[in-house]
């Protein structure tokens, strides 16, 4: 899988010996600790001190840039009130989902740096336990939509928000940052914003690094599993109509 990481950060061949030699310990670890859910915690952690190196001709990152401007840029109202008034333009939240724990680390650590001027940068990792989902949900529920205040960039992986977690549509705008090796894990990322009560169009962007082997791989295979359930499914009709069934 290194592949995958020189592809998305093509920096971190440029890292200290003690880092780039062992990659995998910290990028596709999920212990990084609870001190990287801070700012603070971040700045001083080895990914947080080395991001500059890391960032380095990162075309995702740029490309991430560019979803946060949109989102910046749309300027969507919301639905009628109901005394007639008209709806209020909303800020635009913003959700991105990564495959693995270090993924979702260096993008919070650049956010941190270039975008947290105009980004309020939460970054989640840990909520394995459905109490743990659930102080998730409540809290993204307080997240206001009037335009006092910066927007959340809400940061975090498929394992961790993209299932279980039931209110986060107080974003309409969502990135997935790499493929995740299942592909209906990225699937149910994109409904946790896409879902009852979302009151906005939704903006659903997924990047996928066509010089790195490895995610190549990972798209021919969601591509490889999906015609082979279509062949299935349009068999199995076939079967059925043959059989005088309803094929319908």
């Amino acid at each position: 899988m290194q592949t995958l990481w020189l592809a998305s950060f093509p920096g971190l061949v440029d890292l200290p010996g003690h880092l780039s030699s062992n990659l995998g310990r910290w990028l596709n670890g999920d212990k990084l600790g609870s001190s990287i859910a801070t700012i603070e915690g971040r700045s001083v952690h080895e990914v947080g001190r080395y991001i500059d190196t890391i960032s380095k001709g990162s075309g995702k990152l740029e490309a991430l840039g560019r979803c946060l401007e949109a989102a910046r840029e749309d300027r969507t109202v919301g639905r009628g009130r109901a005394d007639g008034r008209a709806p209020p333009c909303l800020k635009k939240h913003v959700c991105v989902f990564a495959a693995r724990p270090g993924t979702a680390l260096i993008i919070a650590a650049y956010a941190d740096k270039h975008w947290s001027g105009v980004w309020d940068v939460v970054l989640v990792l840990s909520a394995a336990t459905k109490k743990g989902k659930q102080e998730i949900q409540d809290a993204f529920l307080k997240i206001p939509f009037d335009e006092a205040g910066k927007p959340t960039l809400l940061i975090s992986t498929t394992g961790t928000t993209g299932t279980g977690v039931d209110s986060l549509q107080r974003a309409n705008h969502a990135v997935l940052f790499e493929l995740p090796f299942v592909e209906a894990e990225g699937q149910q990322a994109a409904g946790r914003i896409h879902r009852a009560g979302q009151q906005l169009p939704c903006h659903w962007t997924t990047l996928w690094a066509a010089d790195s082997e490895a995610e190549t791989l990972i798209k021919e295979r969601h591509e490889r599993r999906i015609e082979a359930f279509s062949q299935i499914l349009d068999g199995g009709k076939g079967d059925r109509a043959r059989a005088g069934g309803d094929a319908s």
